[in-house]
């Protein structure tokens, strides 16, 4: 099967193109046979327009939050939404969300997706450091004006399979969380080199296929080249074909995306991702950080948070007078999420309750 993985650039140009790892899938085995510079939007364009069959992992946000969406009264379909925003302006695009964060609250501004939550990716309305949002504004119309099946947010028959990427993941399976693609010359500089040269080598060792059940074939020139490129662009193009390739394996599996995702949002192919939706992950935590956003003391909503229990373990006095939320559940811990790993997390969540004697 022809594999491809891409780096998107919402402006691509000579000195900072898309790159495309152009790739085949035998077997298990992984073979990455070049890397492709894509200079301008159309080329992309082109790209997904060219004949099949072939995958290919895109690391770009391919929808918006729902609650984004929803706020915005955008359509309630991806292919409708998308259209929407394919009319406005680029100039224009960046002033709605601007003007919708403006006056929210703090952490209440840049909505995640469910899929944001398990894997720790960027809000897709960011604008800013990393302005995924625009390559969103981009990526996703040109998803939309191709033929290409988009999986899973609008799946078809075509031969040509797109699937978003992270590559982020494979790095962090690989060689832990450490930055590989800072700019900063100097030593930070000097670290991420290493850590690249590091995901490179266990790229090519073998330690991918435990958990992405690959083998990568990656010659000795282009290994240099991903190690080499200081903007992690060349790397992350190879790890974004790693997930295609996983995905691909998975394609009677609806390409490893579970059945229980929102469809509205879009969904990034992994293994993390893979299981049914984590609850916590993706919808209480989100839920109750937003509510704590709003009210830290929980004056406003803990009262009628009770009233919807069913519970009959609440007292009549508890009912009428829950209280408030106390400063200290708030504040952060480290903590060992199955899921995310080692992450900073509020005392409120995944607290140990002793049962009652």
């Amino acid at each position: 099967m022809n594999v491809y993985g891409i780096d998107f650039t919402s402006r691509p140009s000579r000195s900072k193109a898309i790159t495309c790892a152009k790739c085949q899938l035998d077997d298990d085995r992984l073979v990455v046979h070049n890397l492709q510079r894509l200079q301008s939007l159309d080329a992309f364009g082109a790209f997904l327009d060219s004949p099949g069959p072939w995958i290919v992992g895109i690391d770009f946000p391919f929808g918006q939050p729902r609650p984004l969406v929803e706020h915005l009264n955008w359509p309630r379909s991806w292919a409708q939404y998308v259209a929407h925003v394919a009319e406005l302006s680029r100039d224009r695009f960046r002033g709605v969300l601007e003007d919708y964060k403006r006056d929210r609250a703090p952490g209440d501004r840049e909505h995640l997706r469910l899929v944001d939550h398990l894997t720790g990716a960027q809000s897709p309305s960011k604008l800013y450091g990393v302005p995924v949002a625009l390559m969103f504004y981009e990526g996703a119309p040109r998803l939309l004006q191709s033929a290409a099946s988009v999986i899973p947010v609008r799946p078809n028959d075509d031969d040509r399979i797109v699937v978003e990427a992270y590559p982020a993941m494979v790095a962090r399976a690989l060689a832990g969380k450490a930055p590989y693609k800072p700019a900063e010359r100097g030593d930070r500089q000097a670290a991420a080199q290493n850590m690249r040269d590091r995901i490179v080598q266990k790229l090519s060792d073998g330690s991918l296929f435990a958990k992405y059940k690959v083998r990568v074939d990656l010659r000795a020139s282009l290994a240099r080249v991903c190690v080499a490129d200081a903007d992690g662009d060349s790397l992350d193009a190879v790890l974004a074909a790693v997930q295609a390739a996983w995905s691909w394996m998975r394609r009677k599996e609806n390409y490893g995306v579970p059945q229980d995702c929102d469809r509205l949002e879009g969904w990034i192919v992994d293994p993390v991702t893979q299981p049914s939706v984590n609850s916590s992950i993706t919808r209480v935590r989100p839920l109750f950080r937003q509510l704590l956003a709003n009210d830290p003391t929980g004056a406003s909503w803990v009262s009628q948070l009770v009233q919807l229990s069913k519970s009959s373990a609440l007292s009549d006095t508890t009912r009428s007078e829950p209280g408030i939320v106390l400063p200290a559940l708030s504040e952060k811990r480290r903590y060992a999420d199955p899921v995310q790993g080692n992450i900073e997390l509020e005392h409120c969540f995944e607290f140990s309750v002793p049962p009652s004697r």
